[in-house]
């Protein structure tokens, strides 16, 4: 607050300028909140069967909320934007914010670089911490439904976040460029297609055999289908994200499809898939309640028809 055009910064952070929203502003808003607090991508679910039964689950998530999107957020935004104000840089600067504009704003203060080694030391804390819970979830899932070591799925997960990771990083220095609607880009999907539906055609026939007891004829066409679903999405995904390059790609994939689409099922599984009574158990509901009540309302219909229109709109 002693910087320069702090109250700029507070402005701008704390009073709402409705002229700036857009179509992508809601989705957005939903993405951040659901990232923020690790829905949508089994990451809660997952460390809820390592918590032990004595824990208040709903306490917790109080907590979680509270001190994760409102505290936090709050203060780390408080710290950046009056930063940015000082020094006069590009507030919208998106990833880069992070890795180049701020360092230039760190080495022109007093004590910048000691500033920078903290500020940078808690980013690799947060990165890290952050990474451990989402290589959990896939770690957990190759561990227990294709019986690979903890190890070797671990050594599996790592690889391919790195490959990934240092392709989209490289594509904001132009050296993985943005694919489109070419007769080569159609003929890679094409190829991804057929490899995909290789690797996924005996998962699908043990999956459909080994959870609903289906004979060999009442399996091929649920496979069948199934592919054909994987297939559908590979092309909306090419479509989708033709023109952008593979930072973008998974940036907006994430943000305005995955996410969403995860915490939808999330409310959908919790209110109508699991069994009610283990549901009371876990939240420690006593009989039926208002709260219970509203808190299945919004889980079964509420939640899911608001993102969904929130996505709609977002894409159309």
């Amino acid at each position: 607050f002693t910087l320069p055009r702090s109250l700029e910064a507070m402005e701008f952070l704390f009073i709402p300028n409705f002229d700036l929203f857009t179509e992508t502003t809601f989705i957005s808003i939903v993405a951040q909140a659901f990232f923020s607090l690790s829905l949508g991508m089994g990451i809660m679910m997952l460390y809820g069967g390592y918590m032990p039964k004595t824990d208040n689950l709903v306490k917790n998530a109080v907590q979680t909320t509270i001190f994760s999107s409102i505290v936090f957020a709050i203060v780390s935004s408080i710290l950046v934007y009056n930063i940015v104000f000082a020094y006069g840089l590009d507030m919208s600067a998106g990833p880069s914010l992070l890795f180049i504009v701020l360092p230039q704003a760190f080495a022109d203060m007093p004590f910048g670089n000691i500033v920078a080694m903290i500020f940078f030391g808690l980013v690799f804390v947060a990165a890290f911490t952050s990474a451990i819970s989402l290589f959990e979830v896939s770690t957990v899932f190759l561990n227990k439904h294709f019986n690979i070591s903890r190890k070797m799925a671990v050594f599996l997960v790592s690889s391919l976040v790195m490959v990934v990771g240092s392709l989209a990083s490289l594509s904001l220095s132009g050296y993985v460029g943005a694919y489109d609607r070419t007769a080569l880009s159609y003929g890679v999907l094409l190829i991804v297609m057929i490899i995909g539906c290789v690797f996924l055609y005996k998962p699908a026939v043990r999956y459909f055999k080994n959870y609903y007891g289906l004979s060999q004829g009442q399996t091929k066409p649920r496979v069948v289908l199934a592919l054909l679903a994987f297939c559908l999405v590979a092309y909306g995904f090419f479509d989708f994200n033709a023109g952008k390059g593979i930072f973008d790609i998974l940036d907006t994939t994430t943000e305005q499809i995955t996410i969403p689409l995860g915490g939808i099922l999330v409310a959908i599984f919790i209110s109508m898939v699991m069994d009610k009574n283990t549901v009371k158990n876990q939240l420690g509901v006593v009989g039926t309640n208002f709260w219970w009540t509203y808190f299945m309302l919004f889980n079964k219909y509420v939640i899911p028809i608001v993102v969904l229109i929130i996505m709609a709109y977002t894409f159309f």
